[in-house]
């Protein structure tokens, strides 16, 4: 069993947090608009057409689909920064030998 570090935990908490927060906001501020509505405050019926309005009907679930999209987005870039930083510093069997499953 891998054991992580104090900061490593925060890291991972900070990107969930983060990604949950922009995604609530997104849901309310910009889906949940009640322009995008045709009973505006109530928000049940959208204009036919707005898409933003029928992905807002959804649901929370909708929430945590944007939020594992967003972490997806920072894993990707996180990724490909590290792998730019470490290219070409050391043997490539080393770096298969230590990323390889047991």
């Amino acid at each position: 069993m891998e054991t992580y570090d104090h900061e490593t935990i925060c890291v991972y908490h900070y990107r969930y947090s983060i990604s949950i927060c922009c995604s609530l906001c997104n849901f309310v501020y910009i889906l949940g608009n009640p322009a995008n509505f045709a009973n505006g405050e109530l928000r049940t019926v959208p204009i036919p057409g707005n898409i933003l309005a029928n992905i807002y009907t959804g649901g929370p679930l909708v929430v945590l689909l944007i939020a594992l999209s967003i972490m997806d987005v920072a894993i990707i870039f996180e990724r490909i920064f590290s792998l730019k930083k470490a290219g070409g510093k050391d043997l490539c069997q080393l770096f298969q030998r230590y990323c390889s499953i047991p």
